[in-house]
């Protein structure tokens, strides 16, 4: 298990923008008292995002700005209401989210969708919103991901909590094999789940939406372990896996709120080789080096022949 960075809500937001402002009545004087004038004087929530800090926190201080804004300019009971309780349900949001595998190993598993009722993006700009809502995609990214690779879950429930995010053209891909729609894509599924014994620890994930804000990306981080000879060994297989994924405009909590478009498997047959029991011994301390000293030495000859025929060529003229 690699070591993990501490939580970002460990750290401050003092530590990371620089000291707070004074108290409001010691500076009130100096902000504009129009409501049009307000954007010249608070930092824009671009300049926290480029700053490449997480999202939690850019929630976190753009929350203090609206709050600052809210100071100044008079807000109707409405807009008040639209900022302060635009979900009933507290999600963290960040871009990559460290995430407790100790479940992931457990052969009991009761996996549950996520429901939160949250404003669209599409609809609600306000980034503590944006922040919140991709916030719950990972949580509904990371459960869809403990289903498909923990084949202790039952097809029942995968058909019930996985294929309807599932869309109708979705596209398969792993190191062997690529296509499929999603009738071929739930054979493949339960299939996996019948012949396999896996589970999935999971590292990190993180969803980022595209510009359009209606299509996006999920990268989840972890190592799928075979357990299908559990009783003499353990095989660790480090993946990726990429969704592609596309918004829905239907925002009811108990219906999903995307659908993946193209779902791909990323590893490499080095750390598979690696994996095997004595045959990853040899490929890592014996074929790795050889074939290294091997590869070090063509390129010498070819960088001898390269100068020989450089030589020859400059004699000539």
């Amino acid at each position: 298990m690699p070591n993990r960075a501490p939580p970002y809500e460990e750290h401050s937001s003092n530590q990371i923008l620089g000291e707070p402002p004074p108290p409001y009545e010691e500076h009130s004087s100096n902000l504009p008292q129009q409501p049009d004038q307000l954007d010249a004087t608070l930092p824009p929530y671009s300049m926290l995002v480029h700053q490449d800090l997480p999202l939690s926190v850019v929630a976190r201080n753009s929350s203090t700005l609206c709050g600052e804004r809210q100071a100044v300019a008079t807000a109707s009971a409405d807009q008040r209401e639209q900022r302060e309780g635009v979900s009933d349900c507290h999600v963290e949001g960040s871009t990559l989210t460290n995430l407790d595998s100790s479940r992931c190993s457990d052969k009991r598993h009761d996996f549950n969708m996520v429901k939160c009722d949250l404003a669209h993006p599409r609809i609600d700009r306000e980034p503590a919103a944006q922040a919140e809502f991709i916030g719950h995609l990972e949580k509904q990214f990371a459960t869809i991901t403990q289903l498909l690779y923990t084949t202790s879950v039952p097809n029942s429930e995968l058909e019930e909590k996985v294929l309807p995010y599932i869309a109708d053209d979705v596209i398969f891909k792993d190191p062997w094999q690529e296509g499929g729609d999603k009738k071929m894509y739930s054979i493949g599924m339960k299939g996996f789940h019948n012949m396999f014994c896996f589970n999935f620890e999971m590292f990190q994930v993180g969803v980022k939406l595209n510009h359009d804000g209606v299509t996006g990306r999920c990268i989840v981080d972890g190592v799928m372990n075979l357990e299908q000879f559990s009783w003499i060994y353990t095989f660790p297989l480090r993946s990726i896996f990429v969704y592609d994924f596309r918004l829905l405009d239907d925002q009811s909590a108990d219906k999903p709120q995307f659908e993946i478009l193209r779902h791909e498997e990323m590893w490499s047959y080095a750390e598979m080789i690696e994996g095997i029991p004595a045959v990853g011994w040899v490929y890592r301390n014996m074929f790795r080096p050889a074939f290294g000293h091997l590869f070090v030495g063509a390129s010498y000859l070819s960088c001898v022949l390269h100068d020989r025929i450089a030589e020859f060529a400059k004699r000539k003229e």
